[in-house]
C-alpha cells in the first residue's frame, strides 16, 4: 500500500496541564494510484473483518493494504457496476444493492442474485437490518419506492401509491424498541412494533435525508440542511449545504455516541448530540482537513469499523482516520539535539536548527524561548530549572531567575555531550572533559584518566557515565575512572544513547543494545531482534512498558520482557509497533542521542525523521483482541484454488505452492506480523514478517495443513490459527504398491540370479564330468588299440610256441595254464575299457545299484525316475556300496533299505539300517585309520552334493545323499534350461 498522506488533527482548545491529552486522528488516503477504486458510496465489514467497498466500478474488498475487486459469475444487462448499498448480515453474508439490477448477495466466495419479485424495480438506495435479524431493502423506482422487509426467508413489501404515500423514498431506520422510521420526501413514517401500515409524522424533510439513532434511543434526521430531531423538529441545527445525488447524505453514530456527518465540500462534521441547549443553536463541531481541491473532498460515505477506525468514502479514493497513535506535531521542526528535563515541574525542552524550543501543553506547536536562527549543537538541563546550551559559537547558562549567562570559550572545539552531576555541576565533553565553573570551563582533574574527546556523557547515581568513540566506556566517581568495555568488544557499534535501567544503565548502538550491572554487560543482538537497530532513544513507564526508537520505528514492549532477554539471550519480546504507515523512525543524524521521554501527563514524545511527535499510551485505540487470518488462496500446478474449509485434492506429480494470506487488523494494516507453518513438513512456525505469501518447493505426496498466525501492530496475536488442508495424491511410483512390486521384483531377481549360479556351477561340474569321461574314452581306446592287442599279440604267439611242444610235456601243461589265464586277464582288460568308454552315457541308478544287495536288502523308488548321468551313477554306487559294507561289518544290522528320490531339484539316495548306530563324533569325523566315510564325503564334494550321516548308538543309521539336478541328470527340465 503506498501510503498518500499522513497528517495529524487536534482538538480544538489546549489541553490543561495534567488532564487527559485532546484527542487526535491519524488521516490515511488511499488514492486511485494506490489502487483504490473511485467513488466509493457504500461501506461495510462482514464478520471476517474484510472491509467491503461498494463504488462506482463495482464491489470491493479490502484488507487494510490490498483492494480486491469481486466480479460477478454471470453479466446481466439488466445490472449496472455502480453499487450503491452494501450490508453486512449477523450470519456473516453481505447484501449488495445496485443502481440498476435489484440485490444481490456474497456468500462461499460467489455473488449470487437475491430474485427480486419482477415488479420490485429501481435504485437500491438503502440496506438495513433491525434488531429481530429482519432485512431491510429500500428500492426508488422510476414512479414509486419499494420497501421490502426480509424476515425467514419471505418478503413483505411496501409501495408508493397503496401502503405508502406517492413519495421518493430516502431513507429507512429500524430502531431498537422495534419502531421503524422511513424518510421519503418531504414526509416522514413510522411503523409501529408489530404494525402493519405506516404513519406519517408531522415531521417534513428536505432531499439527501439520512435517519440516525444515537446512543440514548433518540431518532434523527439529517437531510441538505440541517440536522434535528424526528419526533421534536424544533432541536436541531443547520449545516453547510449538501447537494442532493439521488443517495442520503452520509452521516453515522460512532461507538463514542458521536454524530459524523459528510460535508458536501471538505471533512466531515462531528456533533455531540447531548450538546444542543436550545432550537437551532450551532452545536460545537470540528472540521477535518481534506483533500486539496474542495472539488474533490466530497464525503460519499462514513463507516466506523469495529476496531474504531473511522472511513470515509469519497469522490476519489478512501480515507481512514484512527485515534491515537503518533501524532506529528511539527513536521516542520528540525531538531538536531535529545530531550531534557529541566525544573521541579518536569518541562521538557528541545534543540532545533533555528534556536531553542519547549514543549508545550498538547494542541498547541513547541515554544521558541532562546537563540532564534541558530542552530543547537548540545543541551542539559538541571533540576533547579537552570539549563546548558551550546551553538556552534557560544554556550550558554541560562537560569529561571536571571538571564542567560555566556560561558567563556577557552578553545576552539564546539561541546559535544553535557550531563549534570548530584551536585548540580555542569560536565562537559569537548575535545576532553571539562567542569563548568562559574563562567567558564575548568580542566577535569588529571585523575579522571585521558583528556580524550568523548560523545556521549551521562550522569548515573553518583557517577559519570561516559563513552568515546575510541571505542571505550568509562565511570567516572570519586575522582577515578573505571573502564566498563573497550575496543572490539563493545559489539554493539558506535553508542548513541546511554539510559538509566533498574541497577544500571542500557547503551544503545547501531547493532543492538547492552545493559550494564554489577555482573558485567549483556547483550541484545538487532540481527535477533530487528527493533533494537540503531536505538537513539529509550523511557520505561510506571504502567510497565518501555517505549523506544529506532531504525525500525517506533516500539513499545513490556519492561519485563526486556530483562527477561538481558537474562536469558534469545528470549521472546513481543512488541507493539506505531507509526509504520506514516514512515515514523528515527532521526538521520543524532551524535548523542535522547529522543524518547514521558512528560508529567504521561504522554510519550519522540524525536523522529518528520519532526516533533507524541503518544498518548493510555488513548491508543484499535483491536484488543488478535486480528482473524483468512487464507486467501493456494495456488498449485498452474491452478487456482480459493481458500476452503474442505480438503483440496491437488494432482499428482505437484511439488511447489504458493499460499496467499491476509490479517484483518485494519488499523496500521502494514504492521501485521505473520507466523506460517506447514504440517507435515515443518516443526517449527517460520517467523513471514508482513509478507503475505508463503512458497514451498519439493513436497511430496501426502496429507498436510497449512497454518498461519498474526499479530497486529499492538502485538497481538490472533486467537486461533488459518487453516488449509490440502492433499498430494501420489503417483505410481510413489504409491505403496510401486514399493511392494519393486521389492517383489528384487527378491524375484535375486532368487533368479541364485538359481543362474546354481545353473552356472551345474553346468561347470558337468563339464567337468563330460571332460572326464572323454578323458576316460581315450584312455578306453589307448587300451584297446595299444595294450590288448598287444597282449593278444602276446597270448597267439605264445599259442603258436605251445603247438611246438610235445603234448602232455610239463612245458607245454604250464604254458596252456598261462595261456588260459591270460585270456582271463584279456576278458577282464576288455570288460574294463567296456566300462571306461560306456560311462558317459546316462544309466539306470536302480539297475546300478541292485547287484550291490543281498537278499535281505531291499530297495524302492519314489517319485518319475529319470536317466542319471554315468559318472554320478558311479560316484553314488561307490557311496552306497560304502554305507552298505558299513552296515554290514560294523553296525549288525539285520534289515537295509535304500531308497531312491526323483524331484525337480535333484536326486536323493537314503541308506536306512537297523544297526546298532553310529555316535555323533563318528559320523563327523571318522574312526582314526578308516578312511571310508572321508572318501564318501570327498566323492559327494566332487558332485557338489551334501552328505548326511544320522545316527545314534542303538537307533540305526541314516546316510542321506543329496545331488542337485543340474548335477545328477544328463538333460534338466526345460525351466531349468531356461534359466541356465
Amino acid at each position: 500500500m503506498a501510503l498518500f498522506a499522513s497528517i495529524t488533527i487536534f482538538s480544538a482548545g489546549a489541553k490543561p496541564t495534567g488532564t487527559a491529552p485532546a484527542p487526535a486522528y491519524r488521516l490515511t488516503r488511499w488514492s486511485f494510484a494506490d489502487g483504490a477504486p473511485a467513488g466509493i458510496r457504500a461501506i461495510a465489514q462482514t464478520l471476517d473483518g474484510f472491509l467491503w467497498l461498494g463504488t462506482s466500478n463495482g464491489l470491493y474488498r479490502f484488507d487494510g493494504v490490498t483492494f480486491e475487486r469481486i466480479e460477478t459469475d454471470d453479466r446481466r444487462p439488466s445490472r449496472s457496476r455502480q453499487v450503491n448499498a452494501l450490508l453486512a448480515t449477523p450470519d456473516g453474508q453481505l447484501l449488495v444493492g445496485y443502481q440498476k439490477g435489484g440485490i444481490d448477495v456474497y456468500r462461499g466466495g460467489r455473488l449470487v442474485d437475491l430474485r427480486l419479485p419482477a415488479q420490485v424495480v429501481g435504485y437500491a438506495a438503502q440496506l438495513t437490518t433491525s434488531p429481530d435479524g429482519s432485512v431491510w431493502a429500500l428500492l426508488q423506482g422510476p414512479d414509486m419506492a419499494w420497501l421490502g422487509q426480509l424476515r425467514q426467508r419471505r418478503w413483505r413489501w411496501f409501495h408508493s401509491g397503496t401502503t405508502l404515500p406517492s413519495q421518493p423514498g430516502q431513507s429507512v431506520l429500524p430502531v431498537r424498541n422495534g419502531d421503524t422510521y422511513l424518510a421519503m420526501y418531504p414526509s416522514i413514517l413510522r411503523l409501529r412494533r408489530g404494525g402493519v401500515r405506516f404513519e406519517v409524522l408531522p415531521t417534513r424533510v428536505g432531499l439527501g435525508a439520512n435517519l440516525l439513532e444515537d446512543a440514548a434511543g433518540r431518532v434523527w434526521i439529517v437531510d441538505e440542511t440541517s440536522i434535528r430531531s424526528v419526533l421534536t423538529p424544533s432541536t436541531g441545527t443547520k449545516l453547510p449545504p449538501f447537494r442532493f445525488d439521488n443517495q442520503p447524505r452520509p452521516s453515522t453514530v460512532l461507538q463514542s455516541g458521536e454524530v459524523w456527518i459528510g460535508a458536501d465540500n471538505g471533512p466531515a462534521l462531528r456533533y455531540n448530540p447531548d450538546a444542543i441547549t436550545s432550537p437551532l443553536a450551532p452545536m460545537p463541531t470540528q472540521s477535518l482537513p481534506a483533500p486539496s481541491g474542495s472539488g474533490r473532498a466530497r464525503t460519499l460515505s462514513i463507516f466506523q469499523d469495529r476496531e474504531g477506525n473511522i472511513w470515509t468514502g469519497r469522490v476519489t479514493g478512501l480515507e481512514r482516520l484512527t485515534r491515537g497513535g503518533p501524532a506529528i506535531l511539527s513536521p516542520d521542526l528540525d531538531l538536531t539535539t535529545g530531550f531534557v528535563r529541566a525544573g521541579r515541574a518536569g518541562d521538557i525542552y528541545v534543540g532545533a536548527r533555528d534556536g531553542l524550543y519547549r514543549l508545550n501543553r498538547l494542541g498547541a506547536a513547541p515554544s521558541r524561548i532562546l537563540l532564534a536562527g541558530r542552530q543547537i549543537y548540545m543541551l542539559c538541563g538541571a533540576e533547579d530549572g537552570r539549563l546548558l546550551v551550546a551553538d556552534v559559537d557560544h554556550t550558554y547558562l541560562i537560569s529561571p531567575k536571571a538571564p542567560p549567562r555566556l560561558i567563556r570559550q577557552n578553545n576552539e572545539f564546539t561541546p559535544q555531550s553535557c550531563a549534570v552531576d548530584r551536585q548540580g555541576r555542569f560536565w562537559v565533553q569537548k575535545h576532553g572533559l571539562f567542569l563548568v565553573q562559574e563562567d567558564r570551563f575548568v580542566t577535569a582533574p588529571d585523575s579522571l584518566g585521558p583528556q580524550q574527546r568523548g560523545r556521549v556523557l551521562r550522569t548515573l547515581d553518583a557517577a559519570l557515565i561516559n563513552y568515546s568513540p575510541r571505542p571505550y566506556i568509562v565511570t567516572m566517581q570519586d575522582g577515578r575512572t573505571t573502564q566498563l568495555w573497550s575496543g572490539k568488544d563493545i559489539v554493539i557499534g558506535t553508542v548513541q544513547a546511554i539510559v538509566p535501567f533498574d541497577t544500571g544503565f542500557i547503551a544503545a548502538g547501531e547493532y543492538g543494545l547492552a545493559y550494564h550491572d554489577s555482573t558485567g554487560f549483556s547483550v541484545l543482538d538487532a540481527r535477533r531482534y530487528p527493533f533494537l537497530g540503531a536505538v537513539t532513544g529509550l523511557t520505561t513507564t510506571q504502567d510497565g512498558r518501555t517505549w523506544l526508537i529506532g531504525r525500525e520505528g517506533i516500539f513499545s514492549l513490556a519492561t519485563s520482557d526486556l530483562r527477561s532477554a538481558f537474562k536469558h539471550s534469545g528470549a521472546p519480546i513481543q512488541v507493539s509497533r506505531f507509526g509504520h504507515e506514516q514512515g515514523l523512525q528515527s532521526r538521520l543524524s543524532s551524535d548523542e542521542a535522547n529522543d524518547v521521554m514521558q512528560d508529567a501527563d504521561g504522554n510519550i514524545w519522540f524525536n523522529t525523521n518528520q519532526g516533533l511527535a507524541w503518544i498518548d499510551p493510555t488513548a491508543q485505540l484499535g483491536a484488543k483482541v488478535g486480528p482473524n487470518v483468512v487464507i486467501q488462496s493456494l495456488d498449485a500446478a498452474g491452478r487456482h484454488y480459493p481458500g476452503s474449509s474442505a480438503v483440496i485434492a491437488l494432482p499428482v506429480g505437484t511439488t511447489d505452492l504458493r499460499f496467499d494470506f491476509t490479517a484483518l487488523g485494519l488499523t496500521d494494516a502494514g504492521s501485521n506480523r505473520f507466523r506460517y507453518r506447514l504440517d507435515g513438513r515443518d516443526q517449527a512456525w517460520t517467523d513471514a514478517g508482513n509478507r503475505r505469501e508463503a512458497f514451498f518447493t519439493n513436497l511430496g505426496p501426502g496429507r498436510y495443513v497449512f497454518r498461519v498466525k498474526a499479530a497486529n501492530s499492538a502485538g497481538i496475536w490472533s486467537p486461533t490459527d488459518a487453516t488449509l488442508s490440502f492433499a498430494i495424491k501420489p503417483a505410481f511410483h510413489q504409491t505403496i504398491w510401486f514399493i511392494v512390486l519393486i521389492a517383489g521384483l528384487a527378491c524375484v531377481a535375486l532368487w533368479l540370479l541364485y538359481r543362474l549360479r546354481l545353473a552356472v556351477v551345474g553346468e561347470r561340474l558337468r563339464q567337468r564330468i563330460e571332460g572326464q569321461v572323454e578323458e576316460r574314452e581315450r584312455i578306453a581306446r589307448e587300451l584297446h588299440d595299444t595294450y590288448l592287442q598287444s597282449v593278444q599279440g602276446l597270448i597267439l604267439r605264445f599259442q603258436a610256441i605251445a603247438e611246438g611242444i610235445p603234448s602232455g610235456s610239463r612245458g607245454r601243461l604250464q604254458i596252456e595254464e598261462a595261456l588260459d589265464r591270460s585270456d582271463e586277464i584279456l576278458v577282464e582288460g576288455r570288460k574294463q575299457v567296456l566300462n571306461l568308454r560306456n560311462i558317459g552315457a546316462v544309466a539306470d541308478l536302480e539297475a546300478r545299484l541292485l547287484p550291490l544287495l543281498e537278499s535281505r536288502e531291499t530297495l524302492h523308488t519314489v517319485g518319475r525316475q529319470r536317466l542319471v548321468c554315468a559318472p554320478i551313477v558311479e560316484q553314488t554306487a561307490a557311496i552306497v556300496r560304502e554305507a552298505l559294507l558299513n552296515a554290514r561289518r560294523h553296525a549288525a544290522a539285520t534289515g537295509i533299505d535304500v531308497s531312491i528320490t526323483c524331484r525337480r531339484r535333484g536326486l536323493t539316495v537314503v541308506v536306512r539300517d537297523n544297526g546298532v548306530g553310529i555316535d555323533t563324533a563318528t559320523a563327523t569325523d571318522g574312526r582314526e585309520g578308516h578312511f571310508g566315510l572321508c572318501g564318501m564325503r570327498e566323492r559327494a564334494e566332487k558332485m557338489h552334493a551334501r552328505l548326511v550321516i544320522q545316527g545314534t548308538p542303538g537307533t540305526g543309521t541314516i546316510v542321506r545323499l543329496e545331488i542337485p539336478a543340474r548335477t545328477a541328470f544328463r538333460a534338466p527340465s526345460r525351466w531349468l534350461r531356461l534359466i541356465g
